[in-house]
């Protein structure tokens, strides 16, 4: 497909030479003709109030498919919930790409289909969210049922052929039933769709308040955090929460999204401890209620974190790790406030390669404040969830290390940050069970 091809439209030109490099791939070697449609770099608003940006959507007459650059080079591995990128000895954790371009096609399509185009003439075919790892020097070892919907480039010819993203995109697979052809009027319908639903270019320059939105750091249930910077003060960095407001919501529902907002931001604002996230601020954004947290660069999420460097802490930084979350929790519990969803992803390690890192716990959207009189549990907000449950991603609880029968140091050391099937841990799940007297 031409550059100057109809069907291919770049709604906005990528900043990065890596990731124009990656489209200019796939496009070169697009069909050129119907039903064939591409959009490259877009955002677009969902039905949540959620900000989506969108690396490449591809319609073909194979299918309709979202697609997710990832151009970091080295060994990658991982499985459903979280992947490893290891290069020249270092390696850095992330969530599973495909969790997020996942939830940006049901997002998308969701949106489609509330569009004229799609109600009256035509039906919105199903969008399949894929990832392509686009650096030539990539070694690829995710879990084999990951693969189908994970792809390198394209390379080689006849028997030495490498199928890749553009076959993912436009060749049906041996042995495998096709689906019905998309065909020219339903790309037509789609096209409009996307006309009708207000796709734009990506808003890099997005402000909150004082600050500009910079990249996504992490999206849960009903809110996204930010990583931003002050439009006048250089230097300054703060980490944004935007609480969307659903479009269809009503008043009453707005109200009282901002006023749990408000009152979270209050009570973080009372509960100072450097073992806690700071909350700066509380603002309006157009989407919805915002708070400003402050933010560190290169801060990991402690799940992250833990699963690069866990075979390299003895048991003096476990101790100490675990000695700041407990003063942490001290403090906020003699504040009369407890978490109700404490787990790794809700605790941030904002200088993670000092030989002590520093914690900080975040997510306390679900806390709840205890009544003075009678110890009930008042909730800050109306049920928001800390943890993405669609994620598997397993998360890691925190127990005692058992002694040595013998009073030497633990038996085993790992006993300080084992894997728990639960995705949190509750103060009182935390607590050790008593021996039985018997």
């Amino acid at each position: 497909m031409d550059a100057t091809s109809p069907r291919w439209c770049a709604v906005t030109a990528s900043e990065f030479p890596w990731e124009r490099e990656a489209l200019e791939f796939v496009r070169e070697r697009l069909p050129d003709h119907e039903p064939c449609r591409a959009w490259s770099n877009f955002e677009f608003i969902a039905e949540d109030g959620s900000i989506n940006e969108v690396d490449l959507l591809v319609l073909t007459s194979k299918g309709f498919y979202l697609v997710e650059i990832k151009s970091d080079p080295g060994v990658v591995e991982g499985d459903a919930g979280a992947w490893t990128w290891r290069r020249d000895g270092r390696a850095r954790t992330t969530d599973n790409p495909l969790l997020l371009a996942n939830r940006k096609a049901k997002k998308l399509v969701s949106l489609l289909r509330r569009q004229p185009a799609l109600r009256q003439k035509a039906r919105a075919p199903f969008l399949e969210a894929h990832v392509f790892l686009s650096h030539p020097d990539v070694d690829c070892r995710v879990a084999d049922n990951l693969r189908d919907r994970v792809h390198l480039r394209d390379a080689g010819a006849g028997r030495a052929e490498r199928p890749g993203i553009v076959a993912a995109l436009t060749r049906w697979s041996a042995g495998t039933p096709p689906r019905a052809r998309l065909d020219r009027p339903v790309a037509k319908a789609v096209a409009r769709a996307m006309h009708e639903a207000g796709i734009r270019r990506s808003q890099r320059a997005r402000r909150v308040g004082d600050y500009r939105l910079d990249a996504l750091l992490l999206e849960g249930p009903g809110y996204q955090d930010w990583t931003a910077h002050h439009a006048a003060i250089e230097g300054e960095q703060a980490r944004i929460r935007i609480y969307g407001v659903p479009a269809a919501a009503t008043d009453e529902e707005r109200t009282r999204l901002r006023r749990a907002a408000r009152r979270e931001y209050q009570i973080l604002r009372d509960v100072r401890h450097e073992g806690i996230l700071a909350a700066r601020a509380y603002t309006e954004h157009e989407l919805g209620p915002a708070l400003v947290f402050e933010h560190r660069e290169g801060s990991r999420r402690f799940d992250h974190w833990l699963a690069e460097r866990a075979a390299d802490l003895d048991i003096d930084t476990r101790l100490h790790l675990l000695r700041q979350i407990a003063e942490a929790l001290r403090h906020a519990h003699a504040k009369r406030l407890v978490h109700r969803a404490l787990s790794p992803q809700s605790v941030l390690v904002v200088d993670p390669d000092a030989p002590r890192p520093r914690f900080r716990l975040f997510n306390w959207q679900t806390a709840a404040r205890l009544a003075l009189d009678t110890g009930a549990a008042e909730p800050v907000t109306a049920g928001r969830a800390v943890s993405d449950r669609s994620s598997t991603t397993r998360p890691w609880s925190i127990s005692r290390p058992r002694r040595s029968p013998i009073g030497g140091p633990p038996a085993n050391r790992s006993t300080c940050f084992r894997s728990a099937p639960s995705p949190g841990i509750s103060s009182r799940e935390a607590r050790p069970r008593r021996a039985s007297s018997r």
